[in-house]
């Protein structure tokens, strides 16, 4: 029994040393910990960055996490022509600029500050992506541009981009030729080719007619009433080489068998010739 005390004792002493010294370890290893620098972020500023925290990869329902190809990986979209209705849209941001200034940075004044530099920037698309510029650009970009403007060759087939701005009148030379051509097709169908080429060549091509005198407002109902007030002495004056006769009417006899001289006659007046 005192052999098995006397080997329990020198055993209980060993534990005791190894966790004595095992004490110290953990003491020495604290003291390291307190003693180590702070981390780069933490020096100088009040806050430190904290990492931007990665979003979640999209999943399938196999549970494998989904890969964009890799021929998209680098694909930069301008334009939200041709996606599905059901994507969203994204929302436009535009880039703030700031610069800050910490105590040790000395401004140069030799150097022009950035916030004193002036930009250009042009109107964000669909994706909020824009062109900046430090001076006004010579040629501004435009959303048009195709690849016909860069492939000149006859050979290649030409897209259909969009259409230029045209005139309404694009179809005729001018807009004296669409106005005729409007008002022989519109109103009543009595209005030969005839008669509007005799409008065109009579009476607008005049050398007395003055588009000027017609600028006030015109009615037809107020000019031919003077033709039925004229006088007639007026319309047809013998200086122009007007004449005043009538003209004799045989008119025939029924159930009678006689020559045409011996026909009673009907003698209209006043014709001008």
């Amino acid at each position: 029994m005192q052999n098995a005390r006397a080997a329990k004792v020198p055993r209980a002493e060993r534990d005791g040393v190894a966790s004595k010294d095992l004490g110290d370890q953990n003491e020495f290893r604290d003291d390291e910990l307190n003693n180590e620098p702070a981390p780069e972020f933490m020096q100088g500023s009040s806050t430190g960055r904290v990492a931007t925290p990665e979003p979640a990869p999209s999943l399938s329902r196999s549970g494998r996490q989904r890969r964009a190809p890799r021929a998209l990986q680098d694909f930069l979209p301008s334009s939200t022509r041709g996606l599905p209705a059901h994507i969203p849209r994204p929302l436009i941001n535009r880039p703030t600029r700031s610069h800050t200034i910490s105590c040790e940075e000395v401004p140069d004044e030799s150097q022009p500050s950035v916030e004193n530099v002036r930009t250009y920037d042009t109107t964000p698309n669909e994706f909020g992506v824009f062109h900046r510029y430090s001076s006004p650009p010579s040629n501004p970009p435009t959303d048009t541009t195709s690849l016909d403007d860069f492939c000149d060759s006859p050979s290649l087939k030409k897209a259909k981009g969009k259409e230029k701005a045209r005139h309404w009148y694009h179809l005729f030379d001018n807009a004296n030729t669409a106005r005729i051509v409007m008002w022989s097709t519109t109103g009543p169908h009595n209005k030969s080719l005839a008669e509007i080429d005799r409008l065109v060549n009579e009476v607008i091509r005049a050398d007395d007619f003055d588009p000027s005198v017609l600028m006030s407002q015109w009615r037809t109902t107020t000019q031919l009433p003077r033709l039925d007030s004229a006088d007639d002495e007026s319309l047809f004056s013998h200086p122009e080489g007007w004449r005043q006769c009538s003209v004799k009417i045989p008119i025939p006899k029924e159930k009678t068998k006689t020559f045409e001289d011996d026909a009673p006659t009907f003698e209209v007046g006043d014709i001008h010739m």
